[in-house]
Formats: C-alpha cells, sequence, structure tokens
C-alpha cells in the first residue's frame, strides 16, 4: 500500500462520521424533502444547501433562546422560593380581632373636628404603638406603628380605609425588604431575617402593630 497521508494509521481514513455530524446530516435530509424534486444531499443545489443552512441556525438559535428563557425562569422561581422560606415565616395564631385589640393596647381619640380624629394606639403599660389619622370613622392619610423601644416600625397611607402603600422598618432604619403581605384581623408570629443577613428577629404580629413583649432577636 502506498504512503495516503495517514501514515499507518487507517482508522482515520475508515472510522465512521461523528453523531453529531450525522444528526446534522440527517437534518439537511429532512429538509430536502420538502423540495419538489426531492434531492439528495449531494445533487442539492449550493444554493438550496445554504438557505438550508441559514434556516437550521435560526432554529437553533431560537431553541437556544427557549431552553435559556425556561432556565431563567427556573431560577427566578427558585430563588425566589428560597429567599420567602429562608426571609420569614408566617404562622397565623386564633383569635378574636377585638379581643385582641383589648388585650394588647388601649386607644385615645383626639378630635380634629366634626369628621377627623386621630387615634392614638398604646400597648399595654407602655409606649405608643400606633398613630392613625381617620376621617369620617375610617382611616385616612398616614398611620405611623412603632417598636415597644419608639423605633419606627411602620409607616403606611390610607385612603378612605384602602390602604394605599406601607413600609416596614428595622429598628436601625432600615427598610425590610419583601415583608409579607398579612391583611387578616389575626395574629401571626413572624421570623425574619435581619438587617445584617446573619441574625434573624421574630414578633406576633396583629394590624400593622407589634404585640407586647413578643420581640427577639436571635
Amino acid at each position: 500500500m502506498g504512503y495516503m497521508g495517514f501514515g499507518t494509521r487507517k482508522e482515520a481514513y475508515t472510522r465512521k462520521p461523528k453523531i453529531p455530524f450525522r444528526k446534522i446530516k440527517l437534518l439537511y435530509q429532512q429538509e430536502l424533502k420538502k423540495q419538489k424534486d426531492n434531492p439528495t444531499y449531494k445533487e442539492a443545489d449550493p444554493a438550496v444547501l445554504s438557505e438550508i443552512r441559514a434556516h437550521l441556525i435560526k432554529r437553533q438559535k431560537r431553541s437556544y433562546a427557549k431552553q435559556i428563557s425556561a432556565l431563567v425562569l427556573l431560577t427566578i422561581v427558585i430563588g425566589s422560593g428560597t429567599y420567602f422560606l429562608f426571609n420569614y415565616m408566617s404562622t397565623p395564631l386564633s383569635g378574636n380581632p377585638i379581643s385582641i385589640q383589648e388585650k394588647y393596647f388601649h386607644t385615645v381619640i383626639h378630635k380634629v373636628n366634626d369628621n377627623q380624629e386621630t387615634r392614638v394606639e398604646y400597648f399595654r403599660k407602655g409606649p405608643k404603638s400606633r398613630e392613625t389619622r381617620y376621617k369620617n370613622g375610617m382611616r385616612h392619610q398616614n398611620s405611623e406603628s412603632y417598636y415597644e423601644t419608639g423605633e419606627q416600625f411602620r409607616s403606611a397611607t390610607y385612603l378612605r380605609d384602602t390602604l394605599i402603600n406601607e413600609v416596614y422598618f428595622y429598628k436601625n432604619g432600615d427598610t425590610i425588604i419583601h415583608f409579607p403581605g398579612i391583611e387578616d384581623y389575626r395574629i401571626h408570629h413572624l421570623r425574619i431575617i435581619g438587617p445584617q443577613k446573619k441574625d434573624s428577629i421574630e414578633f406576633d404580629f396583629y394590624d400593622g402593630k407589634i404585640l407586647t413583649g413578643t420581640y427577639r432577636e436571635f
């Protein structure tokens, strides 16, 4: 046998095509079958092969884009679930709203005029818990809640008893991101990641307020 350019490595010219190339060739054959004269790969016009190649590249890019989108969406879902799982835990506790209010707070009403008043709620045997503006018996404009130690805990705005927005704060003044949206009138035991992301805080929460003696840092 004469010299063939591969030395004595017979496998260099007898080995079978790799699987990826087979797949590509199969894709071309499938596209060629759609042609009127149904040519083979060798018989096909180079211009037709170029069009098929461009079409396959576009299809592959769309496939990659869908895979990436699905992966990003999955990452967001998993990340959000993980964040909320570890950022806070909420356990609803039973209790009658009227009895809860009377047990933990007492309210002093300051009349502004015939249809407006300011209601100041105090912790039982303690400092101010919340101050809210009312109009015609409905929460209207500002409502500010406080920790037992005096720092601001919540700032909310109402329009005729409808909550417009609210922001919660750590004791150091930083905003508590993604505070759980709780709209029912039950006591909830909350456990939240602290401002340094290493510690945690927990307390019993009711209607935008912290219940007396339940705040803990650890």
